[in-house]
């Protein structure tokens, strides 16, 4: 993973499961930090900002903190793992032309690399948008 590898083939499958559940838990971070931040975001815009919609506050605060919270916990242990670089595939495609042959399992685990920079981008900004609505539904509520 460090190399960049494009594809990476996994034989043990012990090894395959443990990347496989690390990569799941990493996605679902990520997962979980841009849905809650664009829930945020919607409802936030949408919801009336008087300081009777206590509702509306509570929902955006809520999903808002989740985004952050989210986007933290991904930053700080996965945003440097060269594992998060890489994604399993099951792709007949990619699968055909990989060296199979020379494999003493059955059933490899495979991880092609790709380019998460855009994707780590999104959820950065819309955590931040999702804290900032936060902090101005708040702000209103107060009033």
């Amino acid at each position: 993973m460090d190399a960049q590898a494009p594809v990476i083939i996994i034989e043990p499958m012990q090894l395959g499961d443990e990347t496989s559940r690390w990569i799941r838990v990493g996605n679902c971070l990520h997962k979980t930090a841009v849905l809650s931040a664009v829930g945020c975001v919607a409802i936030g815009a949408v919801g009336p900002t008087a300081s009777s919609s206590v509702g509306v506050t509570a929902s955006c605060v809520g999903l808002g903190l989740s985004s952050v919270l989210c986007a933290a916990v991904y930053a700080l242990s996965w945003q440097f793992d060269p594992c998060c670089k890489y994604q399993p595939t099951d792709d007949p495609k990619i699968l055909r032309r990989l060296p199979f042959v020379v494999l003493s399992s059955t059933a490899p685990f495979v991880l092609i690399r790709r380019d998460d920079t855009r994707r780590k981008w999104l959820q950065n900004l819309l955590a931040a948008a999702a804290a900032l609505m936060c902090i101005w539904r708040l702000y209103h509520a107060r009033k």
